[in-house]
């Protein structure tokens, strides 16, 4: 596992790349915003509209007669996505962004925004969702929901309103202290975002663990509630001494509920804007579930997430 001394050792050897998917729609304005306000360490960021072809591949070499209506559909898709790409650009330089703009033309959009990320090995993927709809809540997409399920990057949904509010950010780092979920703050280190002012270590555990850890084990403490705590508190110390080195806030909270409820209530409480996530935790609480929490999360939640991919 990597270890860093400082955070100016990370800068040295992180470059960081990111990919932001950009469209018409407020919310992926807002995920450049989102980005932006994190403040990555040395990052480099390649905004990234997708044209969605209208016409089979086979065809891309067919010559297409000038008064074609699809040719003239495709140039004026064309013209609004250089539109989307310098709007985008200007509120990108607004936060000190190094920027580059790509348009480019898929069958789908979420492929291109993948094969994007593999090209300039990028190592995270930004885009806006929209949740207005129980549909939306259910399936946020179809290039949100191939981005969770298909990326190797770590990935940003932004559903959070940032278009009248400024300043650092304060997250919530969920974690079930799994090896993995060790590994994903490494990760969040290595993008060291100075964006943030605090940090919450958030772990929690189900009330019925406490039944069950007594059913199979007489010889458990007692008060094993109070045990579980102490426990989970000292493995969110460790979490937080390593984090430490982003120099900001950190402060731990450990819940005795159903983790969906207590990350619900740890974000409502600390007033939280951002869910930071692991991608593929393997320890109690991904159990616990039927599929991932975080991709519950990232699918269905209320809240931007950072799904960090270690």
């Amino acid at each position: 596992m990597w270890r860093w001394d400082s955070i100016e050792d990370l800068e040295r050897w992180w470059k960081l790349k990111i990919i932001i998917g950009v469209d018409s729609s407020e919310e992926s304005q807002n995920a450049v915003r989102l980005i932006g306000r994190l403040a990555f360490a040395g990052a480099q960021v390649q905004l990234v509209h997708v044209i969605e072809r209208l016409w089979p591949e086979e065809w891309k070499n067919k010559p297409q007669s000038a008064n074609d209506l699809l040719t003239n559909f495709m140039k004026m898709a064309e013209r609004e996505g250089e539109q989307i790409l310098r709007k985008s650009e200007q509120l990108a330089q607004g936060f000190d962004i190094k920027v580059e703009k790509s348009l480019k033309f898929s069958s789908t959009i979420a492929n291109q925004v993948l094969e994007s990320a593999k090209d300039q090995n990028a190592s995270l993927i930004a885009v806006g969702s929209r949740d207005e709809s129980i549909i939306g809540k259910i399936l946020i997409g179809s290039v949100g929901r191939k981005l969770i399920v298909s990326s190797p990057q770590s990935v940003c949904i932004c559903r959070t309103d940032f278009t009248e509010s400024s300043g650092s950010i304060d997250a919530v780092f969920a974690t079930d202290h799994s090896e993995y979920a060790n590994q994903c703050a490494d990760i969040l280190l290595a993008l060291a975002p100075k964006g943030l002012r605090k940090l919450t270590v958030m772990t929690a555990y189900p009330k019925h663990l406490v039944k069950v850890m007594k059913d199979i084990s007489p010889q458990v403490p007692a008060n094993i509630s109070k045990w579980l705590e102490d426990h989970m508190e000292l493995q969110n110390q460790i979490l937080k001494e390593r984090l430490s080195k982003l120099g900001i806030e950190i402060q731990s909270r450990v819940i005795e509920g159903e983790p969906e409820a207590a990350i619900e209530t740890t974000m409502q409480d600390t007033q939280s804007k951002l869910l930071i996530m692991g991608a593929q935790g393997h320890g109690f609480i991904e159990r616990l579930v039927t599929g991932s929490l975080t991709f519950r999360q990232a699918a269905s939640g209320k809240h931007s997430v950072l799904i960090l991919r270690a």
